[in-house]
């Protein structure tokens, strides 16, 4: 038996002991997440010695003590680990887990380990269901969470905008600025005068505060001709190394259209419709080509 934990070179290794090596998850579920594994190619924890059992342990606060040291802190953590192929163990080399946790990584983080955040849970089957069907059941935010973990770009196309969306989404766009290279973009109209000037000047804010990595674009629908002023588009694109995601549907930048509202989504994946996720990359950067800068006073009109 073979494990590819045993072709983990030192150099990756975070912390080690006579007993075991810790070194970052190839499949993180959040930020920081480590593994902890044994040097000896043993099963489970039910088969491995007690000084072993003791190693892993002492490695366990090592970790800990590593990651709070990092910025941003962990907020708290998830430790354990699977014992068998029933309890959704793959690799069949004792290995711990040691998740960070941050506050609002998911909306409702309540039940702890006995789901963790089941969207990262099963890495080899699709992670993200193909349609949101809203409401308190199934809320948007639940789906585009895990993918916002993930991107390197986000780009929101939302017919309108307001504080209550932003206030949503806000924690999300800290903490990706916050641990990675991040770029997010947003297309807003004036469609129905419903996208609130406070919204805007909220966003010119996060422009300023986030030193270039938020960019925003307004549409304003006197402009477009007479037959095209119903502007009431809303896509979710997001670029990452794990994989390129977009959900199209009826969701604008609102706390009720991410959390509660009705509202139906449908995800494209890139690798399965590649025309389809670049025709919606395409569709945003057509729009983003024809918005307005924002001005000094929260208008898309550019001072």
């Amino acid at each position: 038996m073979t494990s590819p934990f045993l072709t983990i070179p030192p150099d990756r290794w975070l912390k080690a002991n006579k007993w075991a090596f810790a070194f970052l998850d190839n499949y993180p579920v959040s930020p920081g997440h480590t593994l902890i594994v044994t040097r000896r190619l043993v099963p489970t924890w039910f088969e491995a010695t007690r000084e072993e059992q003791a190693g892993i342990i002492e490695l366990i606060g090592e970790v800990k003590a590593h990651l709070d040291s990092l910025d941003p802190k962990p907020d708290g953590y998830n430790v354990g680990f699977n014992a068998g192929e029933a309890a959704g163990q793959t690799v069949m080399h004792l290995h711990v887990h040691v998740i960070p946790r941050y506050l609002q990584d998911m909306p409702d983080p309540r039940g702890g380990v006995r789901h963790v955040i089941p969207w990262k849970g099963n890495y080899k089957v699709d992670a993200v269901p193909s349609l949101s069907l809203g409401g308190p059941d199934d809320p948007l935010l639940e789906h585009l969470t895990p993918l916002w973990h993930q991107a390197s770009r986000v780009s929101v196309l939302s017919a309108f905008v307001r504080q209550s969306g932003l206030g949503v989404i806000r924690h999300l766009l800290d903490l990706a600025c916050r641990t990675r290279g991040f770029h997010f973009r947003i297309v807003a109209g004036d469609y129905l005068g419903i996208t609130q000037p406070e919204a805007l000047e909220q966003l010119r804010g996060w422009e300023a505060l986030y030193d270039g990595r938020v960019e925003v674009r307004v549409i304003e629908t006197d402009e477009l001709p007479d037959a095209s002023r119903s502007f009431h588009p809303k896509s979710w694109i997001f670029e990452s190394p794990e994989g390129d995601m977009a959900f199209v549907g009826s969701s604008n930048i609102t706390r009720s259209a991410l959390l509660n509202g009705i509202e139906w989504n449908l995800l494209l994946d890139r690798r399965k419709d590649p025309t389809g996720w670049s025709k919606a990359l395409e569709g945003f950067e057509t729009w983003w080509r024809r918005g307005h800068i924002l001005s000094p006073c929260g208008s898309g009109r550019a001072a």
